[in-house]
């Protein structure tokens, strides 16, 4: 039987003298990258909205 190797993703995108981080864990066999750029894209949406 095959182990579970956890991936672990940190993505940290910065505008200007602002960063936001965004983690990611999975649980899987299969290295998805990194953190779905579509998060990190709501992210900053929701920070810019003053909502983060």
């Amino acid at each position: 039987m095959g182990k579970l190797k956890p991936y672990e993703y940190l993505t940290a995108p910065r505008s200007g003298s602002t960063t936001l981080a965004s983690r990611g864990e999975i649980l899987g066999t299969q290295d998805i990258g990194g953190v779905p750029e579509d998060v990190t894209a709501a992210r900053w949406k929701k920070f810019r909205a003053g909502q983060a």
